[in-house]
């Protein structure tokens, strides 16, 4: 009976570090998700984009590190995407609520698995300059001198309340 339960206590200890590992090895398979960690990408950009302007960077998570995926933009007469991520203007043109959407896709180059995320992009707000001349004639306050009487010095007073 005492060799039973001391190889027990021998087994047990490896047989916890046997579990442990298995526990973590599924923790880090569920932690990791292929794809885009995102369900949109926001940039906040001026009225006017530039051909070649670089916009946002779009994160492809790859779990494995030997996935090589290719980019795709929904509107490729407007928007490329490098194969870092980094999303392009294709053309110049103003910004409009019709560029303001569209999608990105990344497609695994071997199995043909592919992804999505919507890109969103919104224009800077910009101050008229109406706003600017009127916070430029702000008028000026002017309090009234007090009167020294004594030689220069100020004489003391009560505090007068304004309301």
């Amino acid at each position: 009976m005492c060799r039973i339960v001391g190889a027990s206590r021998t087994l047990l200890p490896l047989l916890a570090a046997l579990l442990q590992a298995s526990v973590e090895a599924s923790g880090e398979i569920a932690l990791c998700k292929t794809g885009f960690p995102e369900d949109v990408y926001s940039a906040v950009l001026s009225q006017d984009v530039h051909e070649g302007q670089p916009l946002l960077n779009v994160k492809f998570s790859n779990c494995n590190g030997k996935r090589k995926v290719q980019y795709e933009s929904s509107e490729p007469a407007d928007f490329k995407v490098d194969e870092d991520g980094m999303v392009y203007a294709v053309r110049s043109f103003p910004l409009s609520s019709e560029h303001a959407k569209f999608l990105i896709y990344a497609q695994d180059k071997e199995t043909q698995e592919k992804w999505q995320v919507a890109v969103k992009l919104s224009l800077k707000p910009t101050f008229p300059e109406d706003s600017v001349k009127e916070s430029q004639e702000i008028e000026e306050i002017v309090f009234p001198r007090q009167v020294s009487k004594h030689n220069g010095h100020l004489q003391r007073q009560k505090r007068d309340w304004v309301i």
